[in-house]
Order: C-alpha cells, then structure tokens, then sequence
C-alpha cells in the first residue's frame, strides 16, 4: 500500500511543528500498514485555487518557478520558517525510512505474500533518492547525468576543474552509498526469506484490524486533528445500521 501525504501550509502537517510533524510519522509507522510513503510540499501552482488564495491574502511566493516542483518550500508556513520546512520535509523521508522500519516493511511483506527483494528495492529507491540525491523519488534515477555547459544564461559557466571533479566525486559517493544499502538491507530480506515459517506468522498492530470499540484507543485516533470526530462518526455509523438491522428483523 502507498500513501501520499502532503506537507505545507494547506496539507496534512499545516499548522504542525517540526516535533509534531515527526510524531505523526512514527503513528503511521506503528499503526498504518504502509509499504511506501511519499511526501509532498503543497505548491501553490499559478492557475491554481491555492494560488489566487495566498496571491488575494498577500501571502510570500517564490518568484522562482523552478522551484514549484511540490519538494521544495515556495511559499509561508503558518508555525515555521521556509528553511525550517524545507527542513522539516526532508527529515520526515528520513524518519520514515529507517533501516528498523524498512526490515518492518519488508517482514508484513513476507507475511502479506508480497514479494520481499522488490519491496526491499522500492524503499531503497526512495530511501536514495532522498538521502543522497536530494530529489522526489518520481524525479530520481540511477545515474544523474550533469553538463557543464547547461547553465542559465545569466550564469557563468563552472570551471572544468572544478565541474568535473565534483561530479566524479558525487558518482563515487553515490554507488558507494547505493552498494552499502543494497548489502545491508539484502541481509535482512535473506534473514527473512530463511525463516520462512516465521516469515508467515508475523503480525503487529498495522496487520491486525482491532474490533470497533477499540479504535478510539489508537494514537492515529487519538493524538491527531480529526481523529475523534472520525471515530465519532464512524461510531454513529455503525450504531445506525445496528438500530435498523434490529428494527427490520
């Protein structure tokens, strides 16, 4: 399963510090069956409702358009800086994408009958792409291809000394990150594949669906904006339905 959630000032963390922003990851890990999670800043694109509501409010806006590609901050937060933002997103790939968590991903795979290696190289992807190229996991790739002479016109052109070292360096560095998660996390998808009986034994909360009356003990529930007045609902719901099966019978 995939889910997407929204950074920003409109989106699922809008009003949310840095810590709290982190709490909410660590309940989506504990309590959501989740193989993989993406991120995104909302970009209040021109054209758009959420841009002629912050350009009516007079409300900052990166004149950069290249920026206005849903990972990069462009316009205010109501609790943090841009930088803290910027900030803030960046880390929430990273405190999803635990080696801990991805070996927890990886293990309700294997008891889900979903395929360890490619769920493994999923993550991996996404883990990469974040960490180590700075860029949405939809916009990464295996091997970044650099040109010197691609610069805007306004800019001067690198130094080939200075260009072309860089870049052998960050090629370098890159597959040698690459080949380490590869290696690290290989072991664990062959521990898993090895325990095999165990493999299809595992369960944790995510994998386990609790009987109606004990949703409202759930953090996601609990801790979050909304949760109570959905488990409300969700509660009058099922009332509704017993009355009128009760009625009808």
């Amino acid at each position: 399963m995939t889910l997407g959630n929204l950074l920003g000032r409109f989106g699922l963390f809008t009003e949310r510090s840095r810590e709290s922003i982190r709490r909410d990851i660590e309940i989506i890990k504990r309590e959501l069956p989740i193989d993989i999670l993406e991120l995104f800043i909302l970009t209040p694109l021109p054209g758009s409702e959420d841009h002629k509501v912050l350009y009516d409010s007079a409300v900052w806006m990166d004149p950069e358009m290249n920026k206005y590609d849903t990972y990069h901050a462009v316009t205010d937060h109501p609790l943090m800086s841009r930088e803290e933002l910027q900030s803030a997103y960046w880390s929430a790939w990273e405190w999803y994408y635990t080696p801990e968590h991805m070996e927890t991903v990886m293990r309700r795979a294997a008891a889900c009958g979903v395929s360890v290696g490619k769920t493994m190289f999923t993550m991996l992807w996404f883990l990469f792409s974040v960490r180590y190229a700075r860029v949405h996991p939809l916009e990464g790739g295996y091997f970044r291809l650099r040109f010197r002479q691609d610069r805007r016109p306004t800019l001067k052109r690198e130094n080939p000394f200075v260009f072309y070292p860089r870049y052998l360096k960050e090629v370098i560095s890159n597959h040698f990150w690459m080949a380490y998660w590869l290696v690290r996390m290989g072991l664990v998808r062959n521990r898993i594949r090895r325990d095999k009986q165990g493999a299809g034994k595992y369960t944790d909360l995510a994998l386990t669906a609790p009987p109606i009356e004990e949703i409202a003990d759930f953090a996601l529930f609990a801790e979050t904006r909304g949760g109570a007045e959905a488990v409300d609902k969700r509660l009058r719901e099922v009332a509704t339905r017993e009355s009128a099966k009760t009625a009808a019978e």
